[in-house]
């Protein structure tokens, strides 16, 4: 999904597959106040994870709370630099809403790819959706964060810095 202020309209205009090219629906809403949102470009990032023994439940697939590790692991694997340069500055990424939306099981031998792009961005905030799939079709689960950038020195949020929107794509 790709978000757009026109005025004082908020236009959602969702892609299949990111591809520009297969617009599915687009949704123009009345918007008194809408900060900082800006339109960003499709830049999906992808992370294997090993399914572990550990990660398995009573019944024999993942658990629902792991896909969560899963996650923060592709979001590690392919941010650290970034990640690691604002920790020094005491600048911290911190996930302030995480919802999951769970659709197959994920066995021990499964293959599990965490795809993910950035959907909105703001000021001091940014949202990633996931698609937790094998790479062969099969999707597990779709997922979604937003992060906000904490100043831990001042005690609040600051805007997200050139290196962390560079890392998204988004400059």
């Amino acid at each position: 999904m790709v978000w757009v202020r026109q005025n004082h309209f908020l236009e959602a205009t969702v892609f299949m597959n990111g591809n520009l090219g297969h617009t599915v629906s687009t949704v123009l809403m009345r918007v008194e106040r809408l900060p900082c949102l800006r339109e960003i470009n499709r830049v999906d990032f992808s992370a294997e994870i090993q399914v572990r023994f550990a990660d398995l439940d009573a019944y024999g697939h993942v658990n629902h709370a792991t896909f969560f590790t899963f996650l923060e692991t592709a979001r590690t694997l392919v941010f650290k630099k970034p990640f690691l340069e604002l920790m020094h500055r005491r600048q911290l990424l911190m996930i302030v809403k995480a919802e999951c939306r769970y659709l197959k099981p994920v066995t021990l031998n499964g293959r599990v790819i965490v795809k993910m792009q950035p959907e909105e961005i703001r000021r001091t905030s940014f949202a990633l959706g996931y698609q937790v799939h094998d790479g062969q079709g099969t999707t597990f689960a779709e997922a979604k964060t937003v992060m906000v950038c904490f100043d831990e020195r001042r005690g609040k949020p600051v805007a997200i810095p050139d290196e962390m929107k560079q890392a998204l794509g988004l400059i």
